[in-house]
């Protein structure tokens, strides 16, 4: 979700001319730090809501902004309803007078869980074991990523294939081998499935 404060920009050598946007950004991270969460999922973890990025404007030299644009990833569980995660945000909040905050539902990903005895998941691990020897290994992520969306709509939907890189920022990679065992192991499905 994304979070606006809006103060009032002033020279960084006349605070209290102003409200710098600044302060009030801290005092929204501080309150959101107070949100407890109990809801967990034995495979996917718990909810939280965790501020990963602020921006703030102007940016001029001395200046203290007017305005900080915070992003919270507010982790949502099968089951949760977005517009209740950001009122329950909202409601976190408060009054943070004198300062002006909005908090809206920003771009959201949704939760995503298929069960393993899924006909399709199924079908997906014999044609994997088929090609390589032996069953895809299943790992619960957090983030939900494509999956989310048809999994709403009632489409079992899992995220396949291999992976690579350094770490999350690094350079992301997959080996051209495991491309090439990945599409023999859908060709191998599609042929089985649907020829």
């Amino acid at each position: 979700m994304n979070i606006t404060v809006r103060g009032v920009a002033t020279h960084s050598s006349d605070p209290e001319a102003g409200l710098s946007a600044i302060d009030g950004a801290n005092e929204v991270v501080s309150r959101l730090r107070s949100l407890t969460f109990t809801k967990q999922h034995p495979l996917l973890g718990g909810q939280h809501a965790v501020p990963y990025q602020i921006a703030y404007e102007p940016l001029a030299p001395h200046t203290l902004p007017a305005t900080a644009r915070i992003r919270v990833d507010r982790r949502l569980l099968p089951g949760d309803d977005i517009d209740a995660a950001v009122d329950e945000v909202r409601a976190a909040l408060g009054d943070l007078a004198p300062f002006e905050v909005t908090v809206e539902r920003g771009y959201h990903m949704l939760p995503a869980l298929v069960d393993a005895a899924e006909p399709g998941v199924q079908a997906l691990q014999v044609a994997h074991t088929a090609i390589l020897g032996e069953p895809a290994a299943t790992y619960h992520g957090r983030g939900a990523f494509d999956a989310g969306g048809p999994c709403a709509h009632g489409i079992p939907t899992v995220m396949y294939g291999a992976s690579g890189g350094v770490g999350l920022l690094g350079p992301d990679f997959v080996p051209l081998r495991a491309v090439a065992e990945e599409v023999k192991v859908l060709l191998h499905l599609v042929q089985q499935h649907l020829a």
